[in-house]
């Protein structure tokens, strides 16, 4: 990720995901100090929309499409 080596003195997260009417939902929130001006614009993106039914136990992954690092990832036993 960088030429020089990097260091997180100090960060938080907070991470949710929900299953419902509407679909799949989730967020998750890092606090870190960082100074101002280091974080690039981000990239554009194309949302889709998608159905389908889940009736049995089944896992999850919510992926960043450009880096293929998983976001979100989870188990659920009773759909």
């Amino acid at each position: 990720m960088s030429a020089q080596p990097l260091a997180v003195s100090d960060a938080r997260q907070t991470a949710t995901a929900a299953f419902g009417a509407l679909g799949f939902r989730a967020a998750a929130v890092t606090v870190m100090p960082v100074p101002m001006g280091s974080v690039p614009p981000p990239p554009p993106y194309r949302a889709q929309q998608i159905s389908a039914r889940y009736d049995r136990p089944f896992g999850f992954l919510a992926v960043h499409r450009a880096s293929g690092l998983v976001l979100v990832a989870g188990w659920v036993t009773e759909p």
